[in-house]
This record gives C-alpha cells, sequence and structure tokens, in this order.
C-alpha cells in the first residue's frame, strides 16, 4: 500500500513540474498607425489613419501560431494582449488591391499599407508605430500644353489605358480629362509594372483617324501626369510625365504627326 502511496505522489510532482514548465507568459501591443500622404510639395506630412485600416498580425512561431486581423479602430481603443514571443509580422493597409482598383467606377483610388516585425516581451507592453505609404500609382491625362497646338490640330481624342498585366481593365479617359482628373490607380505588379497608353485622335485638316501608343513604368506614390502636345515645326508630339510630387520630371518624345 505504501508503494502505491509512493507512485502516486511521484506522478503529482511530474504533473507538477511539468505544468510549471509549460506556463504562458504575456506582453501588450500598443499599436499607432500613420498614413504618409503623397503631397505636391518636397516634404510628406503623416496623419492619423482612419480607424477602417485593417491590420493583421501573425506568428508562426508561437504554438499555437497566431494569426488574426482587426481594424486599427479596435486595436487603439484595446491594447492587444499576445503571448510572449518574437518576430511577430505586422501589416496595414488602407483597402484591399481589389478595391483599390474596382473603386469609382473602375478607375480606383489610393491605396495605404506598411508592415513591420515586433517583439512582444512578458509582462511588458511593446509600442510599435507604423506608418503606410501609398502603395499604387496615381495616373492623369491631359490633351494641352500651354501654348495649346494637340487641341489645334486634332478635332477629336480620347486616351485609353491599362496595365500591361492587366489587359482587361481598361480605362477611357474622354477629351474633357484635365490633370484635375479624373484620375486612374493602379496596382505596382512584381514583373513589368507598365501601362499602356494608346491615344485616338482625328486629325482637323483632313479628318485622318490617328492612333499613338506608348509604355510607361509604374511605382508606388508616383503621380504620372501625362500631357500631349504637338509640335507645329517637326510634328513631333511630346509626352510630359511629371513623377513623385514634382520632384522628378521626365519627358518622353512620342511620334504624334498630325501632318501624315
Amino acid at each position: 500500500m505504501k508503494k502505491i502511496v509512493f507512485l502516486a505522489t511521484l506522478a503529482l510532482l511530474s504533473v507538477s513540474c511539468s505544468k510549471s514548465v509549460e506556463k504562458t507568459e504575456y506582453g501588450t501591443l500598443n499599436m499607432s498607425l500613420t498614413s504618409s500622404e503623397p503631397t505636391i510639395e518636397v516634404t510628406k506630412a503623416n496623419s492619423a489613419a482612419s480607424d477602417d485600416y485593417s491590420v493583421q498580425i501573425t506568428n508562426s512561431a508561437t504554438t499555437p501560431a497566431f494569426s488574426n486581423t482587426y481594424s486599427y479602430g479596435v486595436l487603439k481603443a484595446t491594447p492587444l494582449t499576445l503571448i510572449a514571443a518574437e518576430n511577430y509580422a505586422l501589416s496595414a493597409e488602407s483597402c484591399t488591391k481589389e478595391i483599390a482598383l474596382s473603386a469609382n467606377s473602375n478607375f480606383g483610388q489610393p491605396r495605404y499599407a506598411g508592415a513591420t516585425t515586433f517583439n512582444i516581451t512578458a509582462n511588458t507592453k511593446t509600442d510599435v508605430p507604423l506608418t503606410c505609404t501609398m502603395a499604387n500609382a496615381k495616373v492623369s491625362v491631359a490633351y494641352n500644353n500651354a501654348s495649346g497646338e494637340f487641341t489645334t490640330a486634332f478635332s477629336s481624342y480620347s486616351t485609353q489605358i491599362y496595365e500591361v498585366n492587366d489587359a482587361d481593365r481598361k480605362l477611357d479617359f474622354a477629351s474633357t480629362a484635365t490633370v484635375e482628373g479624373p484620375f486612374a490607380y493602379f496596382n505596382i505588379a512584381e514583373s513589368n509594372p507598365k501601362i499602356v497608353v494608346v491615344v485616338t485622335a482625328t486629325r482637323s485638316s483632313d479628318g485622318a483617324v490617328k492612333t499613338f501608343s506608348s509604355e510607361h513604368d509604374l511605382a508606388a506614390a508616383k503621380w504620372i501626369k501625362l500631357t500631349f502636345s504637338i509640335s507645329s515645326t517637326s510634328g513631333q508630339g511630346d509626352f510630359t510625365i511629371n513623377v513623385d510630387e514634382s520632384i522628378e520630371e521626365i519627358d518622353k518624345p512620342v511620334n504624334i504627326d498630325p501632318y501624315l
């Protein structure tokens, strides 16, 4: 009988030691999220992100593996308690890539996104700031420069723009388009991120319909301003593209000849 009691005591000690080893410790995540808004100025201003930003937190090394999505408004109001561990991955976005393309009658909208990693220490509040920046590109069309040669050379005109990896989404810019809008937004493809620009114009002198096309690179947080003009002496047309808040300007010659 004493042997049975002794064995039972060992079993209890074993269970007690096992529970002590497997004790889970927790810490607190306190997240602050800002959005870096592109402007036409050289400097960028950070502003508080809206509560509907989607925030995803993952850690494959924890047991069980952690993965969950929250709204920033929820996280801002209630700091999150997480298992103490290293290498949590945190990402945030203002909208999905799909919505960034389909919003506003398929012309899209700006998408802000960011990502970082952090560690959670037991019984400690960890402050994790994250700034989201514009993750897609913005495109606008204007049909005239200051001298107005393009609208003089052509009586009617329109432009169609699409991303080389997504030819099904073709956006039409009518003759009323200006640098002030409408704006089109494009996600940045991992491979060959470019747009195709196709201009169709009717020549004023004889009614001939001319089509001109060119390709242009896309990059995150860039505003590509397409301006069409005609040289009255050489028939040479120019795409003028102002990129990234007027920090960089690129002029690309395109053969738009009203006399051919």
